[in-house]
């Protein structure tokens, strides 16, 4: 059952994340943008660029890469670039997939890709800076 209508409190919430919306759209573009140019040339492989492109996250895929070991690494340098969006196609990473109907090698290409990625972060609170040392980070991480 959902109510037909949101509380005042949460409607006002809703309404001023709204009205930050273009803010919120324009940071995730320059962040995604950000990755573009200085991931470029690695052995990640990068989303195709589009103007017209917004993201959630920034995925990239990480060939020949143990995601596990990078994702550790990144963690005892204080980067969390683990998202829960990872290792499985079917999400949250602890969904019983029985329950869910989904049989593993149904979805290879989607299996495929969920054992590589890594899914950067472009949120608000992801300045330049930031970015910089996950850049950083997977560069050196690679060269290693």
């Amino acid at each position: 059952y959902l109510p037909k209508r949101m509380p005042n409190s949460l409607a006002l919430l809703a309404l001023n994340q709204f009205n930050k919306l273009g803010l919120i759209l324009r940071h995730q573009k320059d962040i995604a943008s950000f990755y573009d140019e200085n991931l470029k040339g690695t052995d990640l492989m990068l989303p195709s660029s589009g103007s017209g492109r917004v993201y959630l996250r920034y995925p990239v895929l990480a060939n020949g890469i143990n995601t596990d070991k990078l994702l550790k690494r990144a963690r005892k340098k204080s980067i969390f670039l683990d998202d829960g969006w990872r290792k499985t196609p079917v999400v949250p990473y602890d969904t019983n997939h029985g329950k869910m109907v989904y049989h593993w090698g149904e979805c290879p290409a989607a299996e495929r890709v969920a054992r590589k990625i890594i899914n950067l972060p472009v949120h608000i609170q992801t300045n330049k800076k930031k970015a910089l040392k996950i850049v950083n980070f997977l560069k050196d991480y690679l060269e290693s």
